[in-house]
């Protein structure tokens, strides 16, 4: 019973990393800003081809 549960804890731990240590300053900053920041032009050139 125990190895049928243990596939899915661990998908789990790896889809899902730990809370425990918090996002460095610096990246928490620079996601906000991308996340942000209005979509550049050359992405969409990118995807065009």
């Amino acid at each position: 019973m125990n190895e049928q549960a243990r596939p899915k804890a661990i998908a789990r731990r790896i889809t899902r990393p730990r809370k425990a240590r918090p996002i460095p300053r610096n990246l928490q900053y620079r996601l906000y800003n991308v996340r942000t920041r209005p979509k550049r032009p050359y992405l969409r050139r990118e995807r065009r081809g």
